[in-house]
């Protein structure tokens, strides 16, 4: 008896121990985080050390999965396009220069943590690495015309580095699930973009003057912010949201629409359908008030095009639509707006005329490889153009334009016929590819009239093109390696899929 109480003596006072220890760790764990953060305060003030433990806070977020990364990336190219970094370390960072170097490290040491030491690279992106290499050259041979400035260097690095999200984001997205969520989080950020396209257009103008104007610690323009028709304030008012420009964020909406419509075609719950159908309808509003007539007509194309080939219902939702743009009171001034353009009336379009005559001059000069991407080597001449396909030869030359055109056509010969593999075994799979398809279709129609996808000013704009295709490639390679996981006597585990990758 004695014995027992003993050894309930000793139990007891172990604990008392053990309880003591912890308490006195949690104590000094407590008085040593006061010290790191006095320390801190008093070194760095309250404020900036308060975004810095923010900062890492987001970064250990970040590291704990590969794909938080990329729609870190994903929604700065959406709601915040031009934001900076509201510190000088020599060079301002940009947002989308972080968010794109994040993505590209933590998805290298999750395929080195998982043993995945070869690059995904898939037809389209080894096309895609020959028009990058005759980027650089085009580079090194616009320098004998001109001499590079920083601005120059940064923005053509910024380019290139948009280009190789193609690969990072091909690399990253291996499973249908990861696509998927991806997608629904586009779908998220574009309805909200387009939300607040909506509400700062319906807002007084002071009001959303003033609202824009503070983005102005992040870099972004804080006078001259609202824009109109011709740049008269006379005239309609154009949506901007948070992309400075009513083209560029028409450009987006579109890609937003075309990855947006497949989706409701999707057997599945009323609710979610009903959720599509209102970032839908935010999105075609915000694009309608842009009044950018390139876009929408990118749009259009696409969508019919998408109507002819697998979804006839979407015809009629084309004609209703269009109907109630021309039947509907509120949308005259669009209607209006677009016929000008269409006669080549109005300011916009006929100086879009001119810059076309200015590019055909410069590209009967230098028609090969064009003039790099620093300056024209002649004063009569110049760099820009507001057409996608006049800009590429201009800097690159017809080799450079040839060879864009290839590596977007291969990436439709890619995906289109596994886009109608996917339709028997994985309907989400064929969502997701004929989206991208579409988007990247909407695109191509509206660079023909405009030039933000290859345009050094708009990197942004260019990774929105690459992410796109590098999800419908993702998206195809998952849907090409469906049979053989379902006839492998392992299919279903996570390990045998894993271990597919997505091919190289």
């Amino acid at each position: 008896m004695q014995g027992y109480h003993g050894a309930v003596s000793t139990v007891v006072g172990e604990r008392a121990i053990g309880g003591g220890q912890r308490l006195v760790t949690v104590i000094c764990l407590c008085l040593a985080l006061a010290a790191f953060v006095g320390l801190g305060v008093a070194l760095l003030g309250p404020l900036v050390f308060l975004a810095c433990a923010i900062a890492l806070a987001v970064a250990l977020a970040l590291l704990s999965s590969s794909i938080y990364p990329l729609w870190c990336m994903l929604a700065v190219i959406i709601l915040l396009p031009f934001a900076t970094l509201p510190v000088d370390l020599g060079v301002v960072p940009t947002f989308l220069e972080v968010a794109l170097v994040a993505t590209l490290v933590v998805g290298a040491l999750s395929r080195l943590r998982a043993g995945r030491y070869l690059l995904e690279v898939s037809p389209v992106g080894w096309f895609l690495l020959a028009l990058m290499g005759l980027m650089l050259g085009s580079f090194v041979l616009g320098m004998g015309y001109a001499r590079p400035t920083v601005t120059s260097l940064r923005r053509f690095a910024d380019m290139l580095l948009s280009l190789f999200s193609f690969y990072i984001v091909l690399n990253l997205l291996s499973e249908p699930g990861d696509l998927q969520r991806t997608v629904r989080f586009i779908l998220c950020c574009a309805g909200a973009a387009a939300f607040l396209g909506v509400a700062l257009y319906f807002m007084p103008q002071s009001l959303s003057e003033r609202l824009l104007a503070s983005l102005g610690r992040l870099g972004y323009p804080t006078s001259g912010i609202l824009r109109y028709i011709e740049d008269d304030p006379n005239q309609p008012l154009r949506a901007i949201g948070t992309s400075v420009d009513p083209n560029v964020f028409g450009g987006m909406l579109a890609f937003m629409g075309g990855i947006a419509v497949p989706q409701l075609f999707l057997p599945g719950s009323p609710r979610r359908r009903l959720l599509v159908l209102a970032v839908l309808a935010v999105v075609a509003l915000a694009l309608l008030l842009t009044f950018s007539r390139s876009s929408m007509v990118g749009l259009a194309a696409a969508l019919l095009i998408l109507g002819l080939m697998r979804y006839r219902k979407l015809l009629w939702l084309l004609l209703a639509g269009a109907l109630l743009i021309v039947i509907l009171p509120p949308t005259q001034a669009y209607v209006l707006h677009f016929i000008e353009g269409v006669q080549g009336q109005d300011l916009a379009t006929q100086m879009r005329f001119g810059e076309y005559k200015d590019a055909l001059t410069l590209i009967s000069r230098y028609p090969w490889f064009g003039v790099g991407f620093t300056g024209a080597p002649d004063v009569d001449i110049y760099i820009g153009v507001s057409s996608l396909y006049l800009l590429i030869t201009e800097e690159m030359g017809l080799v450079g334009l040839a060879l864009f055109l290839v590596t977007a056509a291969s990436f439709f010969i890619y995906t289109w016929p596994r886009a109608r593999l996917a339709r028997r075994m994985t309907p989400e799979l064929e969502a997701v590819i004929l989206g991208c398809e579409t988007a990247v279709m909407a695109g191509l129609v509206a660079g023909v009239l405009d030039h933000y996808l290859f345009n050094l000013a708009f990197p942004h704009a260019s990774a929105l093109l690459w992410v796109t295709i590098a999800i419908g490639v993702a998206a195809a390679r998952a849907a090409e390696r469906g049979p053989a996981l379902q006839a492998s006597p392992h299919a279903g585990t996570s390990s045998h899929f894993d271990a597919q990758g997505l091919g190289t």
